[in-house]
Parts: structure tokens; C-alpha cells; sequence
């Protein structure tokens, strides 16, 4: 039996936020995948193609609301469609600038959203989504 690398799918249109994240889990966690996306068009098309491949979904998807094309609710609209066909659900975090109280409880109120969490995003958020992505690896 093969042991997967844990899959961490960045969703942001910022260039410095892929970049920190990207560092950051190559520092603590350097056997995690990261890949980036850069709207949600892109991330859903990636959830769309792997549907039946495990191994090629995230197991957690860090997801900016205010990006072009498709913005972050938009994606979790097409998301709740989706999920239903996906042969693993990820963990989603809403990671952005947005303190907008109608952001905070729309987030709250969103079943697929695990936390809500304001930019910058920080060395201890990292190391604690790293610990309980390898917690869960475990467990499988």
C-alpha cells in the first residue's frame, strides 16, 4: 500500500499569500503537495477532472473570497453541487482580507467552511492545519 502525500490546494489570487503559504509548508511540512489556483474556475475544473482519484483532491483547500473569474462564494455555490461526486471532501478554510460581518456570518452559516480565517495568515495557523492534516493521514 502506498502512504499519499497530504494535498494542500491554495486558492488565492495573490502572489505573496501563494508564496508565504507555499514556503511555509515546504518548511514544516515538506512532504505536503501544494499546488495553486488563482480563481475558482481553476480549482473547480481540478476537483471536476479528479472526482474519482482520491488521491489527486486536496485535503484541504485554503480559499480566498475577492479573486477574479470566480470569487470564493461562487465556488463554494458550485462546490455544494459537486460534492456529492468526489471520492474525498477537503477540508476548507476562508482565508482573506474580508472582516465584512456579512462575509463572517456567511461563513459561519456555510457547512463546508471548517474555519474563517483573516489575512495575513500566520506561521501558528499553518503549523496547526499541518498538524491536524498529519493527525488525519494517520488515522486513514
Amino acid at each position: 500500500m502506498t502512504i499519499q502525500k497530504p494535498n494542500v490546494a491554495v486558492v488565492d489570487d495573490d502572489d505573496v499569500l501563494q508564496m508565504m503559504v507555499g514556503r511555509l509548508f515546504s518548511l514544516y511540512a515538506p512532504e505536503c503537495l501544494v499546488e495553486k489556483f488563482y480563481h475558482g474556475e481553476k480549482i473547480l475544473s481540478h476537483l471536476k477532472t479528479n472526482r474519482a482519484n482520491k488521491n489527486n483532491l486536496p485535503d484541504i483547500i485554503l480559499l480566498d473570497v475577492n479573486m477574479p473569474l470566480m470569487n470564493g462564494w461562487a465556488f463554494l455555490e458550485e462546490y455544494e453541487l459537486l460534492k456529492t461526486q468526489l471520492s474525498k471532501l477537503p477540508k476548507i478554510y476562508l482565508v482573506t482580507s474580508s472582516s465584512d460581518s456579512n462575509d463572517v456570518q456567511r461563513a459561519k452559516m456555510n457547512g463546508n467552511i471548517v474555519e474563517h480565517v483573516i489575512k495575513p495568515v500566520t506561521n501558528d495557523f499553518i503549523v496547526r492545519i499541518i498538524s491536524e492534516l498529519k493527525v488525519a493521514n494517520e488515522a486513514v
